[in-house]
């Protein structure tokens, strides 16, 4: 019967040999970058967004330290903790401290960092509530429109009925081609207009009519929900809905 041999292998040649295969040591972060966004929403409470531009680390949980259980007051300064993870194959310098981190907006200040080796932990106070941007400001949804017949700017609110169909229809269609070309897999494949044609001259009318075919013929499929009789003509594909006593009716004519 054939014997199993053992090999003893001496303690020091094994530890030479686990020295000859050291460890990958982690990179280290010496600083960090922080830009911190504050918004006061509309309910008065205060949303705050926080982002990192420096490699090996990410924005890992935001909370706000001093928040009241009413409405802030104009002149708080809110005051957030951000914490920061370390990515893996990266660690945080033992060395690291406030004065390593650096914040986007000179009114923020950092008022301390604690940190071990995979989390930074960094507490600023903000600029006071009166300084901080509102959600709604009504001067960040000014429209204007640029006319091109009389070469000059125009608000929105001068436009006429047709005018401002015909603006937000431009608008509809170039929001979908960035969605489209933005998503990524987003194919927008229908649309539907409902009204505004009522308000159109003839030759508008028509223009629109003539657009939305050329799209129907590269996209696939655009329906019009509208009550203006002379559609009817133009268009090849009608579902007529009919109200009656019994309720409402369906017919598609070809």
């Amino acid at each position: 019967m054939k014997k199993e041999k053992i090999v003893a292998i001496p303690a020091a040649l094994l530890m030479t040999a686990l020295l000859a295969f050291p460890a990958m040591a982690s990179e280290k972060i010496e600083e960090v970058t922080i830009d911190i966004n504050a918004v006061l929403t509309d309910s008065d409470n205060l949303e705050v967004e926080a982002d990192v531009s420096d490699d090996g680390c990410y924005v890992d949980e935001i909370s706000i330290t001093n928040e009241p259980n009413g409405d802030w007051n104009d002149d708080t300064k809110p005051k957030v903790k951000i914490t920061i993870g370390a990515e893996s194959d990266y660690a945080f310098s033992s060395g690291l401290s406030k004065s390593d981190v650096y914040l986007g907006n000179d009114e923020q200040k950092v008022t301390s960092v604690t940190r071990s080796t995979s989390k930074l932990y960094v507490y600023v106070t903000l600029q006071q509530i009166s300084d901080i941007d509102s959600e709604y400001d009504d001067e960040d949804y000014d429209l204007d429109v640029y006319d091109l017949v009389t070469d000059s700017v125009r608000d929105v609110k001068s436009l006429s009925g047709g005018e401002s169909f015909m603006a937000a229809l431009s608008m509809a269609l170039g929001l979908a081609d960035i969605i489209q070309n933005t998503a990524g897999a987003v194919s927008l494949e229908t649309m539907f207009v409902d009204e505004g044609f009522g308000s159109l001259d003839d030759a508008s009318r028509d223009r629109a009519i003539q657009i939305l075919k050329e799209l129907a013929g590269e996209k696939g499929l655009v329906g019009i929900i509208s009550h203006v009789n002379e559609l009817k003509e133009q268009i090849d594909w009608k579902l007529n809905i009919t109200k009656t006593e019994h309720g409402s009716q369906a017919k598609w004519e070809i």
